[in-house]
């Protein structure tokens, strides 16, 4: 627990010094960097299950599909979906060359589509939000992602105190229906305490915030759980050991993959 605390205080100190430093900017290259990481431990993953994903193809496509994101403007309002577009016909098309389809094209495209694809979504948050370049449009994003994690922190602490029921016992044993519970209350409490520090009244109403922090909370422990059927399935504690504490960058943004997305439909349709 103690390398855990340490690992998350340095995580976020380094995490606000490359904002700091790079602004939106920073904020994009850190994202990137955690995608490939994350996609290359899931493809060692899935390569002890016995598939073989290309590994420098997926990873290429997926950086490229974060930094389109932000960069990609000429492609339209969606430019990583323009990205994944070109991905899946070169999977699709190395079928000439290579009669591999479940061995290495399915799981090279589940890499892509399952993190860097879904993580593109808090750079759009960023740029579509229709808030002032710089700090300020960086703020709507991390919310989103204050708003995930904190669901995992109330779920443990729930969880581990009043749990009884188990939410899903073949996936993740410690995991309960309180716990859940838990998880949407501190996530409501920190949507609402940010909202008012990074006066994100002037993109939507409080209460607004408050609403859109249930599907986010909901969404983080699905999202969990998706990597820890991957981890079960491999036989794996942890995705890596780069994290003291916490394990590998898999570990980190486990909880993220499905909100980012989640956010973004709610924000797209309500808000902007």
């Amino acid at each position: 627990m103690k390398k855990r605390i340490l690992s998350t205080i340095g995580l976020w100190s380094a995490i606000a010094l490359v904002i700091l430093l790079g602004k939106s900017h920073g904020a994009v290259l850190l994202l990137t960097v955690l995608a490939v990481l994350a996609q290359h431990e899931l493809y060692i993953m899935l390569e002890r299950i016995q598939s073989q994903p290309w590994r420098k193809l997926g990873l290429t496509f997926g950086a490229l599909m974060v930094l389109s994101a932000h960069y990609g403007s000429a492609l339209g309002d969606q430019p990583a979906t323009v990205v994944l577009t070109i991905a899946v016909m070169t999977l699709l098309g190395l079928l000439l060359i290579h009669d591999r389809l479940q061995q290495s094209i399915f799981p090279t495209l589940f890499g892509i589509v399952l993190i860097p694809f879904m993580l593109q979504f808090y750079v759009l948050l960023m740029v579509q939000s229709g808030l002032d370049s710089g700090y300020q449009a960086i703020l709507l994003p991390v919310w989103v992602v204050a708003v995930s994690k904190f669901s995992d922190v109330g779920g443990l602490l729930i969880g581990s105190r009043f749990g009884r029921n188990k939410l899903s016992p073949l996936i993740s044993p410690n995991k309960t229906w309180e716990g859940v519970f838990g998880g949407i209350v501190f996530s409501a409490v920190v949507a609402l305490a940010l909202g008012m520090l990074f006066q994100l009244h002037a993109l939507a109403p409080l209460w607004m915030l408050c609403v859109f922090s249930v599907p986010i909370a909901i969404t983080s422990i699905f999202s969990d759980l998706v990597e820890s059927y991957v981890k079960r399935m491999a036989q794996m504690k942890d995705s890596g050991n780069i994290i003291p504490g916490i394990g590998g960058a898999f570990d980190l943004i486990d909880s993220l993959l499905f909100t980012g997305p989640v956010a973004y439909i709610l924000f797209r349709i309500f808000v902007f």
